[in-house]
């Protein structure tokens, strides 16, 4: 699959990209185009910078869908069971996501979008085998303390350090995360965890690739 991948950094980036190659059970590849040039990372960024990440994906390059992974950290999880728009920053996401593609629609082009959020950040999808700590329902019954504390020990708890250079953070979480896409449910497991903030993507991204056949 030819996709574009934005997150708020290279390490989330190629932890989508390595899943995404085992939900459609292929490699995937990056489009050809000018590159997206970052000056900075980080959520503000992606916010800041979605019009112009949708217009280049779909007018720029030739992919065939954009993917787009963010940390939740100490924010509102998902939540739909109000009768209120879900405020989390998938959710957010993706009704401006919407809002975009209608002033910027390509005619020549069936375009795949699909959103992710990490719970309450990457690390947590690549300690899913080792940790009975992480997942979105053991997140949504922690008390605001122990989620400040989960999430202040989360990078220890994968790089060995609190401080991990990036080349550490990406040669991690490819170990993780391929070691995730090797196991017969791996993905199933990811999504049974974390059935917000990547079951949905999962699912979601299953369904566009059946239209398709």
């Amino acid at each position: 699959m030819n996709v574009l991948v934005v997150g708020e950094s290279e390490a989330d980036e190629l932890a989508l990209r390595l899943l995404i190659a085992g939900i459609v059970g292929e490699p995937t590849t990056c489009p050809s185009g000018p590159s997206l040039r970052w000056r900075s990372r980080g959520l503000g960024v992606v916010y800041k910078s979605l019009e112009s990440i949708l217009y280049y994906a779909m007018w720029k390059t030739d992919a065939e869908g954009l993917a787009i992974i963010v940390d939740s950290d100490m924010d509102l999880p998902h939540d739909d069971s109000r009768n209120v728009a879900c405020p989390c920053r998938r959710c957010n996401l993706e009704r401006e996501i919407a809002k975009i593609r209608k002033r910027i629609r390509n005619p020549n082009r069936q375009y795949w979008v699909g959103v992710a959020m990490a719970v309450p950040k990457i690390e947590s999808w690549c300690l899913v085998q080792r940790s009975k700590e992480v997942g979105e329902v053991e997140w949504q019954r922690m008390d605001n303390a122990a989620r400040q504390s989960l999430h202040s020990r989360l990078k220890l708890m994968l790089y060995d350090t609190d401080r991990p250079d990036l080349e550490l953070e990406k040669r991690k979480v490819r170990e993780a995360i391929e070691e995730i896409v090797a196991r017969d449910d791996g993905i199933e497991l990811l999504s049974r965890k974390f059935p917000y903030g990547f079951g949905h993507f999962a699912e979601k991204l299953r369904n566009y690739r059946a239209q398709l056949t």
